[in-house]
């Protein structure tokens, strides 16, 4: 009989476990990052075209994805909501821009466009790519500066 109820026991526990698990894997976004700088942070540093930001990734995707719209995006091109995406200018800073962008998750290269971009201070490791005929996004890891030096399209 105790060994009855022990099972029925663990398996409750494992069940709200599971249930948690389930529950909390949703898109990343900035919603518990209450400061500039306390998350990623893209700067746009001599780019002469602007460029999409995204304040969420979603949690399907790998470490970039190709297309124009990110699925998790519910308001595109707004810089005053969670789930969204805006577009980044020449000269800006997102961490200077609204709460919602303290904790930036994504960038994109503009469709048609070549990019180049690096991590933190290292200007050494300066890195390029282009996207085709639709934007390519790239995730940012957590607390992670990328500058964007310069966009040619």
């Amino acid at each position: 009989m105790r060994v009855r109820k022990l099972l029925a026991t663990l398996a409750i526990a494992f069940s709200v476990v599971a249930g948690t698990m389930v529950v909390t894997s949703a898109p990343a976004q900035a919603g518990t990052c209450g400061t500039p700088y306390c998350g990623g942070v893209v700067v746009s540093r001599g780019a002469s075209v602007g460029f999409k930001v995204a304040n969420t990734w979603c949690s399907s995707l790998g470490a970039f994805y190709v297309g124009n719209k990110l699925s998790c995006v519910s308001k595109p091109d707004n810089w005053y909501a969670w789930n969204a995406d805006a577009t980044l200018n020449p000269g800006q800073n997102t961490a200077s821009r609204t709460t919602y962008y303290y904790d930036v998750d994504a960038f994109a290269i503009p469709a048609g466009c070549q990019m180049w971009w690096y991590f933190g201070d290292n200007t050494q490791g300066l890195q390029t790519d282009q996207a085709g005929s639709v934007r390519k996004w790239f995730r940012i890891a957590d607390g992670a500066r990328v500058s964007v030096t310069r966009v040619s399209c």
